[in-house]
């Protein structure tokens, strides 16, 4: 949004048309696209580094990715065509392994990006290219 509103206050100050407002604020959006395609990219990396850093296995890891998707147990049961209940003792299990009490907490610390615990593809991803030419 204040990417727009940039583009348009750009537009009140030069002799810019409609149309050449417009063009700029479609690739704006474009590119709000793609950062926002990127940084869920990273986030579920993060997700998938922090699982594996707690030791979960790969069915806790599905389960892990569902809960920070904002689905309940019984969209994960009938998703993974397994029991709520055993969704239930999954989600206990994931709890105990990362050290949370609700599913809020475990999103949260499983998308904690900590440099010095995450493997280099992340932080390749992170940081802009260096000039070695330099």
């Amino acid at each position: 949004m204040h990417c727009l509103c940039f583009i348009l206050d750009a537009a009140a100050l030069s002799s810019i048309s409609f149309d050449q407002v417009t063009t700029l604020a479609q690739s704006a959006l474009e590119e709000l696209k793609k950062v926002e395609a990127a940084n869920k990219g990273i986030s579920q990396m993060v997700i998938e580094d922090n699982c594996l850093r707690y030791k979960l296995t790969k069915r806790e890891m599905e389960i892990v990715q569902l809960v920070c998707k904002g689905h309940s147990k019984p969209q994960i049961a009938k998703k993974l065509y397994i029991s709520d209940r055993t969704v239930g003792k999954y989600v206990e299990n994931i709890f105990e392994k990362v050290g949370v009490c609700n599913k809020v907490e475990l999103t949260h610390k499983l998308l904690a990006y900590e440099h010095k615990n995450t493997p280099h593809r992340l932080f390749h991803l992170t940081m802009p290219p260096t000039d070695e030419t330099e």
